[in-house]
């Protein structure tokens, strides 16, 4: 199995157990929260998959940043993995 399959499965395993737990701790129906936890994982897995600088507070940073040193920042092109 190659790395990224294995780490798939690894985070679909990881998505059910918590969904499951959640369910359970809160006497909600397993498919009812699926779709939330689906949502959580997928937001979370763009944010850390993803490589540049493409928001305001990013910007910010690096325009104080160059104000303060003088010196010329270049940003990274935003790319998703």
């Amino acid at each position: 199995m190659k790395r990224t399959q294995l780490i798939f499965v690894i985070t679909l395993l990881m998505e059910a157990g918590l969904t499951y737990a959640c369910s359970s701790f809160l006497s909600i129906r397993f498919i009812e929260l699926m779709f939330f936890s689906g949502l959580l994982f997928s937001v979370l897995t763009f944010w850390f998959s993803s490589s540049g600088s493409n928001s305001a507070h990013s910007h910010y940073k690096t325009h104080s940043m160059r104000l303060m040193s003088g010196a010329n920042i270049e940003h990274n092109p935003f790319r998703l993995r």
